[in-house]
């Protein structure tokens, strides 16, 4: 091997020292490019999940504006039907304001035989889902449980309607389409003549003992009787 002079030796030195500089200090043009690919990429996937996440969101807001217009909606379309018939009969509306607040939710069967038993015979007006019909001796009676009422005080007590009705108001009833879970929802109309919340019990004969079970304190559930004055159906048609 031929042996390089001290001068030969400096210049590959020199020339070794640059193609490090070069390579440390100035990436190639693939490498440049290649990163650049990767910039990009990453910006776009990053907008498109940000557009995502905005339809997403603003998509889920108006699905909730619309479901709690239509609920509005719903409403007042129930309040104007109550209050049309009120008009037409005469009748009480607001008698849930006059129930006391006795805590817990609960009522004394004075306090709904004020409200609903009215000393001039007027009637009142709420809305209620449709039960039972029946008839005996050419006599109606239809069955109604009240569950949603406007009230100062929250109530937790079931009220059950069973009023007397003629053969129109009994055919149209029976016409009725269920609403939900196979109940219709209406505005009645009736003049109460009585409350009363019924106390069951059993009694176990045990030779010369008797034990007595009282379930007079549960549920709290009252019942109206009286006579259907009007009655109109809610949302739904009237079938043919």
């Amino acid at each position: 091997m031929e042996k390089l002079t001290p001068e030969e030796e400096q210049q590959k030195a020199d020339e070794f020292r640059k193609v490090l500089e070069d390579l440390g200090s100035k990436p190639k043009n693939g490498s440049k490019i290649g990163c650049i690919k990767f910039l990009l990429i990453l910006l776009f996937c990053l907008a498109v999940f940000v557009g995502v996440v905005w339809w997403y969101c603003s998509h889920e807001d108006q699905q909730q504006g619309e479901e709690q217009h239509a609920i509005v909606i719903r409403q007042q379309q129930k309040d104007a039907s109550i209050a049309a018939l009120a008009l037409k009969n005469n009748a009480v509306t607001n008698w849930a304001a006059s129930l006391p607040d006795r805590g817990m939710g609960g009522v004394f069967t004075i306090d709904l035989t004020k409200a609903l038993v009215r000393t001039n015979g007027q009637p009142v007006a709420m809305e209620a889902s449709l039960e039972d019909v029946s008839e005996r001796g050419g006599a109606f009676t239809v069955h109604f449980s009240v569950f949603d009422f406007t009230s100062p005080h929250p109530h937790t007590f079931n009220l059950r309607l069973e009023l007397n009705c003629n053969a129109q108001q009994a055919e149209y009833l029976l016409k009725s389409k269920p609403a939900i879970a196979g109940y219709a929802d209406f505005v009645v109309v009736a003049t109460i003549e009585s409350i009363s919340r019924p106390a069951f019990g059993a009694d176990d004969l045990r030779g010369t003992d008797t034990y007595h079970i009282d379930f007079s304190s549960t549920p709290e559930v009252f019942y109206a009787k009286g006579t259907c004055v009007d009655l109109v159906l809610l949302e739904k048609e009237i079938t043919d």
